[in-house]
């Protein structure tokens, strides 16, 4: 089942009948707690938080090497995550290197530890996501990633459709 975009059409909310226990963002958030409550428990024997992993993950991914790349891909900000930062390089899964290049900037990597510990790490969050996706079929999941993506992709263009249709009527 793959989600098509569908025409314009009467939006799904409206200020008359908003309820803020049928809003998908809020049922989006719920999932999102949920899950971190459960791999954090699953993830406190080896010392590390759910967020923590992210970011070791984000860094061995490749996705980022800065803490402004970082804060900027996970909307953290830069302050709380240079303390997380600070307690993974405590910890001695990540280290700093002040770039030759440019002096000011200091890229983040992983150490053999770290890497140990992210790839050990991989099972529980495996088991973390499949546990939410209990009784989904191969294409429900499938639509299911489509219907996100759509929504990302509407959230991405969303401030650019706002400020053309205000300019449109000014």
């Amino acid at each position: 089942m793959v989600a098509t975009p569908m025409p314009s059409q009467a939006p799904h909310y409206s200020v008359a009948s908003y309820r803020s226990l049928e809003s998908f963002l809020l049922r989006m958030h719920q999932i999102g707690t949920a899950f971190t409550v459960d791999l954090d428990a699953q993830l406190a024997p080896l010392g590390i938080t759910s967020t923590q992993w992210g970011l070791l993950k984000a860094i061995a991914d490749g996705r980022g090497d800065t803490a402004a790349d970082l804060s900027r891909q996970y909307g953290y900000d830069p302050g709380a995550l240079t303390r997380i930062l600070d307690r993974l390089e405590r910890k001695g899964l990540v280290r700093r290197d002040r770039s030759q290049k440019d002096r000011r900037r200091v890229h983040i990597a992983l150490t053999e530890a770290g890497r140990e510990l992210t790839q050990g790490c991989l099972p529980y969050l495996v088991d973390a996501h499949n546990a939410l996706l209990e009784g989904f079929s191969p294409e429900e999941f499938q639509g299911l990633m489509a219907y996100l993506s759509r929504i990302l992709d509407n959230a991405r263009d969303e401030p650019a459709r706002r400020r053309a249709t205000r300019e449109g009527m000014q």
